[in-house]
């Protein structure tokens, strides 16, 4: 057995597994794992560059919130899994390892970029009545993306709000916050996105 073939085994099962147990939790109704939840009225993000406004704050990069949205947990899972599943196919179908290799990456940017196309779509058909964003204020949350010191960019934070598991968008007036830190929801800017401190 190759590394590469090893590797693919690997995502395979691994991705595989996590993608089965996402989907059972979901039609339990243990979750609903969505990305970022915007809300209809939020404003538009240039996603070419240009800035965000945040309160007082201008956030220059709007395209390091895009591929923070892009590269979440969910995606990077279906990425995995299909870059496994393609990658042992073209393998057993005796293809040049390489030829694998590019046939496996392609698939798995392929998929990746599909689930988060389908999760923007489903994002974007929320209203901004199913969550008032604005109650989560006071709320506790924990930091899903590491968030940047002094509001220079946003991070991401998850938390439990009517009744449902979101993750929202945030920044802090303090020092970074890294991934697992307990915050509390201080006040909620452009509709969006969360101004956080460390509890």
């Amino acid at each position: 057995m190759t590394m590469l073939h090893s590797l693919y085994l690997i995502c395979a099962v691994v991705g595989g597994l996590i993608m089965v147990i996402q989907f059972l939790m979901m039609i339990l109704g243990f979750g609903d794992f969505n990305d970022v939840d915007v809300p209809d009225d939020a404003p538009d993000v240039d996603m070419d560059g240009g800035d965000v406004d945040a309160g007082d704050t201008d956030v220059s990069g709007a395209n390091m919130i895009s591929l923070a949205r892009f590269l979440s947990f969910r995606v990077i899972v279906a990425a995995s899994a299909f870059f496994g599943v393609l990658g042992l196919w073209a393998d057993s179908a005796k293809f040049h390892p390489m030829v694998s290799l590019a046939i496996a990456l392609l698939g798995g940017w392929v998929a990746g970029a599909a689930v988060a196309f389908v999760m923007g779509f489903i994002n974007k058909l929320q209203s901004s009545g199913n969550v008032k964003l604005e109650s989560a204020v006071g709320k506790t949350a924990t930091v899903y993306i590491p968030i940047p010191e002094h509001k220079t960019n946003t991070g991401k934070i998850q938390l439990s709000i009517q009744g449902r598991i979101d993750e929202m968008e945030a920044m802090t007036p303090g020092p970074a916050l890294p991934s697992g830190a307990t915050v509390v929801i201080k006040e909620i800017v452009d509709g969006r996105i969360a101004i956080v401190e460390k509890k």
